[in-house]
């Protein structure tokens, strides 16, 4: 108990916060109420226990998380079933798919367990996830509406396109269009382009830096020259992920700044390929990606690209 009452505080400190939640995790399943626990009275920061909870690994972590599905605890709730969605089992996705049919669930955890769903390429929920997304559709739930079809396109079944496409041009709805236009990440299909080109003009920010995110997994040479408009974003985030995703597309050692990339772009860009989607200057493959996650740095994108690349959810790490 004492260690782990050390491990807690010491997430408090960024320099051993990283491995605070990694020994905190490592504790396997029997750690899992203890860590609850610790997020239920404050002991700690609880977005970053609520990180530690979801890393927790081994045999009968489905079962444990589970049994957190219905916490009275937001935090609690909302981090067992996104852990769920890492770890679970057949039994754990039947779990998820009761959660999701009981009436009285408020909408974000429904919708994180829609997307533990596709994570978990339980195909034997495409059914409800659609009913799901339609009854959100109705009931003027766009952000749910959307998980779901996040959670369908993660099983290949891509029906929820024209859901986001909708979400993704809420003008009055900054919330919605966020949520849809990362959800273009994953959810493809015709006139995408052009939305996300109207996207990377958004008022909000954070609708821009999800547009610079899904506009990078296009990969083609389109995208990259709407990369290069973003390198300008006012917003210093924003302008940094776009030289990032740059080089990452091209390969090219870019120097930084945004006038810089325009003269490399007016230079090279009527050289870049226009009929396929590249990594590193050359055709997207899985052993390109996994070039990306030599970088530490890149790991988590890279799984993450991983998943959207073969269909399969990695997690957050490669």
């Amino acid at each position: 108990m004492a260690e782990f009452e050390e491990r807690i505080s010491r997430l408090t400190d960024p320099s051993t916060q990283e491995e605070a939640i990694r020994g905190l995790a490592s504790g396997g399943p029997s750690a899992i109420p203890e860590i609850a626990g610790a997020i239920r009275s404050l002991k700690g920061p609880p977005q970053l226990l609520a990180w530690a909870l979801q890393n927790v690994r081994g045999k009968g972590a489905s079962e444990a998380f589970t049994a957190l599905l219905r916490d009275d605890d937001t935090m609690v709730q909302l981090a067992s079933i996104e852990a769920l969605g890492h770890v679970g089992d057949e039994p754990g996705a039947r779990e998820l798919e009761a959660f999701l049919r009981e009436p009285d669930q408020l909408p974000v955890p429904k919708g994180l367990a829609a997307e533990a769903l596709g994570n978990l390429c339980y195909r034997e929920a495409a059914p409800l996830l659609a009913e799901t997304m339609a009854a959100a559709e109705k009931e003027k739930e766009p952000e749910l509406a959307i998980q779901c079809a996040v959670g369908l396109a993660k099983l290949g079944d891509f029906r929820g396109y024209p859901v986001v496409l909708r979400g993704a041009q809420a003008k009055s709805k900054p919330l919605v269009r966020l949520a849809a236009v990362g959800a273009l990440s994953w959810v493809a299909g015709d006139g995408m382009f052009p939305v996300l080109q109207r996207a990377l003009g958004d008022k909000n920010v954070e609708v821009r830096r999800a547009a610079i995110e899904a506009v990078y997994y296009l990969g083609s040479r389109d995208a990259a020259e709407a990369l290069v408009g973003s390198a300008g974003d006012r917003d210093d985030t924003a302008a940094n992920n776009s030289m990032v995703f740059l080089r990452r597309i091209t390969g090219e050692e870019l120097e930084e700044g945004a006038a810089e990339i325009r003269r490399w772009w007016s230079s090279r860009g009527e050289a870049f390929p226009t009929d396929v989607s590249t990594r590193l200057g050359v055709p997207v493959t899985p052993a390109a990606i996994a070039q990306i996650a030599d970088d530490r740095m890149a790991r988590s994108d890279a799984a993450r690209e991983f998943s959207i690349y073969t269909g399969r959810y990695f997690g957050s790490d490669a």
